[in-house]
């Protein structure tokens, strides 16, 4: 569902694969894919190689898309335990090898003026007082509010009402963890799931 979601995206968009999950988007013309995932042989020179790429080729598109961030961590994880018997230790790795690929995304953005979008599983925690929170799935818990939450002007969450109908979540709702920079105050709770149309709210 989060897969389709780019679909919406207008202008020419290129979405690096790491979760072999864009088969909904097979045949679209204004989509190129980049792939990256454990079959490719080193993830982490991969991953190097696929946004140098990127950056050599920015003017061509308007959206850049990582999906998924989830599937990505959890390779860099599964790395770096096969190293190390110190699970402090591979999340510190992780943390560490993550930070430059969003830094190189969020230039995208910042200084190159593109829609950028990082994707990422949805996940239910529960805490002690048994309260229930969906939010984004990643390895490195304090990863996700110390380093990708500040790099990125918001976090989307993807909702499937009753009807079937899907909604993108802006704002912090029950137990979705969500929230976009919204400085006019033009958006509701819950948006049409359409990027294109999000991003004409936002921009006025």
């Amino acid at each position: 569902m989060k897969t389709t979601a780019l679909a919406t995206l207008s202008g020419k968009t290129l979405i690096i694969d790491t979760d072999e999950g864009l088969i909904s988007l097979a045949g679209a013309d204004n989509i190129d894919f980049l792939t990256v995932n454990e079959s490719t042989g080193n993830v982490i020179k991969e991953i190097k190689e696929a946004l140098d790429l990127v950056e050599k080729n920015i003017a061509k598109y308007d959206n850049i898309c990582l999906d998924t961030l989830t599937a990505l961590s959890k390779m860099y994880i599964d790395i770096f335990l096969s190293q190390t018997k110190d699970g402090r230790q591979a999340y510190g790795q992780l943390n560490t090898a993550l930070y430059p690929i969003l830094r190189r995304l969020e230039r995208f953005a910042r200084q190159n003026g593109k829609n950028v979008i990082v994707t990422a599983q949805a996940e239910v925690t529960v805490d002690q007082e048994e309260k229930e929170t969906i939010a984004p799935s990643i390895d490195g818990k304090t990863f996700l509010q110390k380093v990708v939450m500040p790099r990125f002007d918001g976090i989307l969450a993807l909702e499937v009402d009753a009807l079937g109908k899907r909604k993108f979540i802006t704002k912090p709702s029950g137990k979705w963890f969500a929230g976009i920079r919204d400085a006019r105050g033009v958006l509701q709770a819950r948006e049409e799931a359409d990027f294109k149309l999000l991003f004409s709210k936002l921009k006025g």
